[in-house]
């Protein structure tokens, strides 16, 4: 059994970039759709069983109908190729409506797919493939401080550790287990990436065989043991800051418990210079 990750694909992050496309759209995020469709030709052709996307699915929380039905387009092309298919809830798809949340991903068309399952709150799934061949999936979308007791990260970011555990323990069989989700590691200190983000400590999900996090744009790989811990990286090259940084998505065979980090061929941004000063 197979699962493809794909990381925060931020479809209508255009940041001036592009130009016009002669049919009322934006040549940058064209780009955007035929690099999210090359990793799904990728799952088709090589029938994997499981695409997770890892949030962020859109750049703003009221995306435009051409981003929609982009997205619409490329889900319901994993639906029809019955591979299981699973968005979370990233900070940029999160929609904060007093005391409570909603999400510009559950009222997509393709979160009525037959193999589409959009996720606002962290679940443990168990997977059947064809085979029936097992395993455990615990999604975890964007969590933010308020959604945890206390006031501070660290009382926060423990209260995200313990509700993982729990979700953990709550697994009773033996199958393969990976977890998907969307906020950053706790690497040392509750003071990183500014001390307002809950903060996941990568020990709270000991019983996972793999932990994949979008939420960073870089990939990364924080452990190589169990729990293996990775950043997954953003889709697709957001910046001339990122004009010599690859980008990845992952396969993860769940039988065999390893992941193949496969190079996503993504538009090259070149930084020019032309130096006149010694021009007349």
């Amino acid at each position: 059994m197979r699962a493809i990750i794909c990381g925060d694909t931020h479809i209508g992050a255009v940041f001036g970039l592009g130009g016009p496309n002669g049919k009322g759209g934006n040549t940058r995020v064209d780009d955007y759709e035929k690099s999210l469709n090359s990793v799904i030709d990728y799952c088709i052709d090589t029938d994997a069983d499981i695409f997770i996307q890892t949030g962020d699915l859109f750049e703003t929380r009221n995306p435009t109908p051409e981003q929609i039905k982009i997205v619409d387009k490329a889900l319901k092309r994993l639906s029809n190729a019955n591979i299981a298919t699973f968005v979370i809830m990233g900070n940029h798809d999160y929609k904060k409506t007093g005391s409570t949340f909603t999400s510009s991903i559950s009222s997509l068309s393709s979160a009525e797919y037959t193999n589409v399952r959009m996720l606002l709150e962290p679940e443990v799934i168990h997977f059947s493939n064809k085979k029936k061949e097992g395993a455990n999936l615990l999604l975890v979308p964007y969590r933010d401080k308020r959604m945890y007791p206390g006031t501070s990260v660290k009382a926060c970011s423990e209260g995200y550790d313990s509700h993982i555990m729990s979700l953990l323990s709550e697994i009773e069989n033996k199958d393969c287990t990976i977890a998907v989700g969307h906020n950053f590691f706790m690497e040392g200190s509750y003071n990183d990436y500014g001390g307002s983000e809950v903060l996941a400590n990568p020990l709270a999900f000991v019983g996972a065989d793999a932990v994949f996090m979008g939420h960073l744009h870089q990939f990364r790989i924080l452990r190589k043991h169990a729990p293996v811990c990775v950043y997954t990286g953003s889709m697709e090259r957001t910046n001339f800051g990122e004009s010599k940084v690859d980008k990845y998505f992952i396969d993860y065979d769940l039988g065999k418990k390893k992941a193949k980090f496969c190079k996503i061929d993504t538009r090259n941004l070149l930084d020019e210079t032309i130096d006149l000063t010694d021009s007349t």
